[in-house]
């Protein structure tokens, strides 16, 4: 609907069990009926010029019952796994629904209830996913996925698709990307104010210009040469990345805070460690003119209430938690205690209703 305004897709597929359709007790067999949003919502969507269509791993007779339960006609593509073969998650079944519409991945949104098969499934062919969560009881630290309580939470994230997916994260038409590990650090003090954390204005030049970010950067060879493990590189990696764009030194007090990994239609994508660490005495942050435009010290309250839509989803995520603390030394005595379990896979994701 990209002529209208009102979200960034053109076309919307569906799976069909506890997704379009609800299962009723029954003899000799359970019968499927549709949910009571389930018509009105599709209507609505065909109203709007979506394309609509169904992926779903049912049987040959999946296209009888479509018809009895009035929702073929509303459709443009119903790809069943007994009529074409192929199952979820496998990537074919969802090439299969994007040529009959005749769309591009990034044009597509996939909702279902089964992160595995519908979620995953389709971003292996770089179509966005929305989790259908009707009772609520998916853990999105498990599941990292955008969700809903109900098809009427699916129009409201269509409607509202420019929002929770900013500029430059938009899906792209080359597929999944594997993500490349990268560390980032929140360099803490106390101002007039409170807590304050350091960011960056990012370069006009470059990747995700204009955004303000914490410093980091992308974990290189060299972070690993020598490294004890894995998580010596990455915290390497966030005291060199600091260096290098702030000019602060980190010494030892540097705590992790836990990671985001992108979800994967996004791109560039990365797997990100964050880290916490206290502006060392007599440090002053100068920006390194090849990576930021300026630095700019803020309190992650304040700052959160008025640019959050204009942030990327981890930096989101950072200081959201961090705005929970009034104090440095709170967010530090609370990261030294239990940091690395702040922050998981699923925290940046929104939820509709």
């Amino acid at each position: 609907m990209k002529g209208k305004g009102r979200s960034l897709f053109r076309a919307v597929l569906f799976d069909l069990s506890y997704t379009l359709l609800m299962a009723r007790p029954g003899w000799p067999r359970q019968r499927w009926e549709p949910y009571p949003d389930t018509l009105s919502v599709l209507k609505r969507l065909k109203k709007q010029g979506y394309l609509l269509g169904v992926v779903s791993n049912w049987g040959r007779s999946g296209r009888q019952e479509l018809e009895r339960l009035g929702i073929l006609p509303l459709l443009d593509a119903a790809i069943l796994s007994g009529e074409v073969g192929v199952q979820k998650p496998d990537p074919a079944i969802f090439a299969l629904a994007l040529e009959e519409l005749g769309v591009f991945p990034e044009e597509t949104v996939m909702v279902g209830d089964s992160y595995d098969n519908d979620i995953y499934g389709a971003a292996e062919v770089g179509i966005i996913g929305i989790l259908l969560d009707r009772e609520g009881k998916i853990d999105p630290c498990r599941y990292p996925a955008p969700r809903a309580r109900s098809l009427e939470g699916i129009l409201l994230a269509l409607e509202r698709a420019h929002q929770w997916i900013p500029p430059g994260q938009a899906p792209t038409r080359h597929g999944v990307q594997p993500p490349r590990p990268a560390a980032s650090v929140a360099v803490v003090r106390d101002g007039p104010r409170g807590l304050e954390v350091l960011m960056g204005i990012r370069a006009v030049r470059g990747s995700m210009m204009g955004f303000a970010i914490f410093p980091g950067g992308v974990v290189d060879p060299s972070d690993r040469e020598g490294a004890r493990d894995d998580e010596d590189a990455f915290r390497r990696a966030a005291i060199r990345e600091c260096w290098e764009e702030t000019g602060i030194l980190l010494a030892d007090e540097i705590y992790p805070m836990g990671e985001l990994l992108a979800p994967a239609h996004l791109a560039p994508r990365f797997l990100t460690r964050f880290y916490m660490a206290p502006l060392p005495q007599g440090a002053s942050p100068s920006p390194n003119a090849a990576e930021f435009q300026e630095l700019i010290w803020v309190s992650p309250r304040d700052y959160l209430a008025a640019h959050e839509k204009e942030l990327l989803l981890p930096t989101r995520a950072v200081l959201r938690k961090l705005s929970h603390f009034s104090t440095a030394g709170e967010a530090l005595a609370a990261v030294r205690r239990d940091g690395s379990t702040w922050l998981c896979h699923g925290s940046p994701f929104p939820a509709f209703p």
